[in-house]
């Protein structure tokens, strides 16, 4: 077996691009595990002048391992578009999902070339389709990471997936983009029965509206208590809108939230006795007669 150290070693004697030939030259003859250190090698050496060659290693290998370290040079090393080409053939047809995963977390890191993001920003959408979760996940994580403002109604989309992690990615990736146009749909998650639904919700309403989330909350709790009947959709997220009132703590929803100690659902009469509890911790001397 050939050892790529003892070749790397050789570097001060022959120079950079005739070390570069013989890794090369030698590759074709040599076995999985030295191919995918040759690359690596390549790679470190900034080969940047066999493009052909390097798109032959990655189209006709069998092994994934070794096609990701071909795409991972091309994409790093070459500066035409088409080199990340391999990459997104990896993400479309590897059936590995490690592999996959492998491949669009290359596709994110080479965000910072202005002329892969159009190609990058395109696929990324494109993969938002996927039926797989965790590739989906990584998809919606990597828009929230690049802050693609142009994905905001896809995510939003998403916010009604049937799988909760999907859903919880595409919250957590919203808050990152501050879409205002996400809003209301992040309100009306506050009305979940999952606990996680809501706090992702929460904070991604946090970080868009800021100081302003809390009028808009008032303003739609008061809105909730105009109807004739309570149902319990609309407790559900009365209940939300209270927890998230008693996190921000502004004593002037006191008087509000105490009209729901006395609820035909119990679980909205306790979520306001904890929020205000958490608002003034003498709350319950001021308003005992309520009790």
């Amino acid at each position: 077996m050939i050892d790529p150290d003892s070749i790397l070693n050789e570097l001060e004697n022959v120079g950079r691009p005739e070390l570069i030939e013989r890794l090369h030259k030698i590759y074709p003859t040599t076995d999985k595990e030295t191919r995918i250190k040759f690359l690596t090698l390549l790679n470190r050496l900034r080969d940047n002048q066999h493009f052909d060659k390097v798109e032959n290693y990655f189209i006709s290998d069998e092994d994934a391992e070794v096609r990701i370290e071909a795409a991972k040079l091309l994409a790093f090393n070459y500066n035409c578009k088409k080199a990340i080409k391999p990459l997104i053939w990896v993400i479309e047809n590897e059936l590995d999902l490690d592999v996959q995963l492998t491949a669009l977390r290359l596709l994110v890191a080479l965000w910072h070339r202005d002329e892969f993001k159009d190609k990058i920003r395109d696929t990324l959408l494109e993969f938002l389709k996927s039926r797989e979760p965790k590739l989906k996940m990584e998809v919606i994580q990597s828009i929230g990471i690049l802050k693609i403002k142009s994905a905001a109604e896809e995510l939003i989309a998403l916010l009604h997936a049937d799988k909760k992690l999907v859903k919880l990615r595409a919250i957590q990736a919203i808050g990152k983009l501050g879409s205002i146009k996400a809003v209301p749909f992040l309100i009306e998650s506050l009305g979940s029965e999952s606990y996680d639904v809501w706090y992702f919700a929460f904070n991604a309403l946090q970080k868009i509206l800021d100081d302003k989330l809390s009028d808009l909350l008032i303003e739609k709790l008061k809105h909730t208590m105009k109807k004739e009947e309570e149902d319990y959709e609309t407790a559900l997220l009365q209940k939300g809108i209270i927890r998230a009132l008693g996190e921000i703590g502004k004593k002037e929803v006191i008087g509000l939230i105490s009209d729901f100690l006395e609820s035909n659902y119990y679980f909205l009469e306790s979520e306001a006795k904890q929020a205000l509890g958490k608002i003034d911790s003498e709350w319950k001397e001021k308003y005992r007669k309520l009790l």
